[in-house]
């Protein structure tokens, strides 16, 4: 009398039971085979939940290691385009500064050598800042 359409295999395996307890309970069912199918059952069920509820909490942290990453990503692009504006400004003054330089030095080799030390290091200071 057992059921048509009913995997036996698939069933005593989910519930950890023989599949001749599987067998026996549908051809004639006692209640020590109920019982012992419905305990095996309510485990399967605790198993799900906390399955469930650990996938939960796992999306939970996904989610939030995705924003925290969003966020991170948002402030270095700030921070590489704050930087990239900054060299652009240093390397124009540089360049003003360099078409003026015997103007301002008055011209004598000293105070154009200090001035080219002055370029060197505002160079530098650009290529520091430079992220590429």
């Amino acid at each position: 009398m057992a059921a048509v359409g009913l995997d036996v295999a698939r069933l005593s395996a989910f519930c950890s039971l023989p599949p001749t307890t599987i067998e026996s309970l549908l051809d004639t069912p006692t209640v020590d085979l109920v019982r012992t199918l419905l305990s095996n059952i309510s485990e399967r069920a605790q198993e799900f939940d906390e399955v469930k509820s650990e996938k939960l909490k796992l999306a939970v942290e996904l989610e939030n290691a995705v924003r925290g990453g969003e966020s991170k990503s948002r402030f270095l692009k700030s921070s590489i385009n704050q930087g990239l504006k900054e060299a652009a400004d240093l390397k124009e003054k540089l360049q003003a500064a360099g078409t003026c330089e015997f103007w301002v030095w008055g011209g004598s080799f000293a105070n154009m050598i200090y001035s080219r030390r002055i370029q060197a290091f505002t160079r530098k200071r650009i290529r520091s800042i430079q992220v590429f």
